[in-house]
């Protein structure tokens, strides 16, 4: 790693000779040799930093999502984000109709469920120990607004009738994860 210029002080500010010249001139650029290996540093800052090393964390990070959770936890989890988009898509498709008063409790629910269901996939993820009352709460809630999506997808409204199939799933398997082994 090369080592950084020669830095010296002038009045209230620090000026790392060789990287700028001007007080307003925006972020230092690397050394030459230190472009490749993505050490930077800014303007003021006597440190370098690595850039590739948070990179390479959050590429770990994203590959390991779905290994670190459990085996038994991933159905119910995809389930449950599956449901919540379907939820969130409904509701806005719902405030989009004509008679947005009479579709008050669908889009109160479809707001609830998709809330608990991303709440159930924080506590699956971290496998924690209250995961499977939350999911009992969570099949609660995606039933009953399954039960009310259901009741506008028979009056020809399809977003209500895709919500309603992702509502009974999630419910299915946030069930199976409430039930003890």
């Amino acid at each position: 790693m090369p080592a950084p210029r020669r830095v010296s002080r002038m009045g209230s500010r620090t000026v790392r000779r060789g990287f700028e010249s001007r007080r307003n001139a925006g972020p230092s650029r690397p050394h030459k040799s230190s472009e490749k290996s993505g050490l930077f540093a800014f303007y003021g800052s006597p440190h370098w930093y690595d850039f590739r090393v948070g990179e390479r964390f959050l590429k770990f990070l994203h590959q390991t999502t779905k290994v670190m959770a459990s085996h038994q936890f991933q159905e119910c989890i995809d389930a449950c984000v599956s449901c919540a988009q379907a939820c969130t898509y409904c509701a806005t498709a719902c405030l989009r109709e004509e008679r947005v008063a009479h579709l008050r409790k669908c889009i109160r629910l479809d707001m609830e469920c998709a809330a608990i269901c991303r709440a159930a996939v924080e506590l699956m993820t971290l496998e924690s120990d209250f995961s499977a009352h939350l999911c009992r709460v969570c099949a609660d809630v995606c039933s009953a607004c399954a039960a009310e999506c259901e009741l506008h997808a028979a009056m020809g409204m399809d977003h209500c009738r895709v919500c309603a199939e992702a509502c009974r799933l999630c419910a299915a398997t946030c069930e199976m994860m409430a039930t003890p082994v």
